[in-house]
Parts: C-alpha cells; sequence; structure tokens
C-alpha cells in the first residue's frame, strides 16, 4: 500500500527525478581556460538566469547547468535528454540540471565531466524514469565549445 502511495504521489505532483549518469572527456587546455570557457558556454546556454552556483578547489571547479522548460513530445528528436512518456500522446515540459566538473591533469590537459542531476516535470507527466538518459547533445555541444576555443 505504501509503495502505490508513493508511486502515484511521484505521478501527480511535481517530479523531481535524479538519474546519475556521467560522461567525461579530457581537454588539451589549462585549468583555468577551461573554467573560463565551461562559464562562457554556460552563460550562454542559460541565458539572463543570473549567477551560478560554482565551488572551487585548487585542483577542481563544480558548477552546475541547468536546462529550463524543454519541450518533449513524441515529435522532437532534438534534445538534451531522451524521455520515454508512457503517454506518448500529451506533450512533456522538463527542466534538467548537470554538474560540471572540471579537474587539473596536468598543466595544460583538464578533465571535464557532466552529471544528469535532476529532472523536474512541470504538470502531470507520465515519465519512465529508468528509461530517461542524456541524448549526449548537452556533452557533444560543451566538448564542441571548449575544444574549438583558443
Amino acid at each position: 500500500m505504501k509503495k502505490l502511495q508513493l508511486l502515484l504521489l511521484l505521478l501527480f505532483t511535481g517530479i523531481s527525478l535524479a538519474n546519475a549518469q556521467e560522461k567525461s572527456f579530457i581537454v588539451n587546455k589549462s585549468f583555468e581556460k577551461t573554467i573560463s570557457l565551461v562559464s562562457d558556454f554556460q552563460s550562454s546556454l542559460m541565458k539572463d538566469e543570473g549567477g551560478f552556483d560554482a565551488s572551487m578547489g585548487d585542483n577542481s571547479f563544480k558548477t552546475d547547468l541547468i536546462i529550463r522548460k524543454e519541450k518533449y513530445s513524441s515529435r522532437t528528436g532534438n534534445n538534451y535528454l531522451i524521455v520515454k512518456n508512457q503517454s506518448n500522446k500529451a506533450d512533456v515540459i522538463l527542466s534538467s540540471t548537470w554538474d560540471v566538473t572540471i579537474e587539473k591533469l596536468e598543466a595544460n590537459k583538464s578533465k571535464v565531466s557532466l552529471s544528469l542531476l535532476k529532472i523536474d516535470s512541470e504538470g502531470k507527466s507520465h515519465i519512465d524514469v529508468n528509461k530517461t538518459v542524456s541524448s549526449g547533445k548537452l556533452e557533444k555541444q560543451l566538448k564542441g565549445y571548449i575544444t574549438s576555443k583558443k
């Protein structure tokens, strides 16, 4: 009975889902330059959303990227997530939170890791949490942005 109540609560309220996945890549840029480029990418992606939370250590930097109100439907194929709706006829509006971590490996080499932290749904949506994964689009865009800049 408690499992059923929990399931109903998740389905009929704003759903906040976590599906930890991590993708990493190494870039031939200094730690400081990589931080600067990630911050620029973050600003361009999140537009006028104000300040960003970030933390920095001697050899690591961590911040969040938030993709707000992205529309998903059975006709949409170019999103940041691959979502399987239980009800394919309804469009779903999702926001996703991603953790970006940069680690200094060498003077001119850094490791960038992205993890999908949370998925927020607006309204009543029937999302199969176990099948909601990154499409690879964000990782590809970020890597392309960092490697294309001097």
